[in-house]
């Protein structure tokens, strides 16, 4: 995250914006006035955007954390099976 000024984003708009989607950094411009004490604005990619909506969604309910967790500890434990994608119409699904 990179903070840069009102000013300073009005005047290079374009390199910002440019280097937000080339970098998938996220840019960070405060607004504070003296009615706000910690107003502000983030500038991400569309890229940046659509992942934090899909990690949200995936976390949104017990059920799919759960499941998660679960996967990774498997991986973690070296519970995994691997395959070619050729022969994923072959799997039977997991109970």
């Amino acid at each position: 995250m990179r903070p840069v000024s009102i000013s300073d984003l009005r005047s290079n708009i374009k390199k910002y914006f440019d280097s937000v989607v080339k970098s998938l950094d996220v840019l960070i411009v405060p607004t504070k006035s003296k009615h706000q004490e910690d107003g502000g604005v983030v500038i991400m990619s569309v890229q940046q955007y659509n992942s934090l909506c899909e990690t949200s969604y995936l976390l949104s309910t017990p059920a799919n954390r759960e499941a998660l967790r679960k996967s990774l500890a498997e991986l973690e434990n070296g519970q995994v099976q691997t395959f070619e994608l050729k022969n994923l119409s072959a799997l039977q699904p997991v109970k």
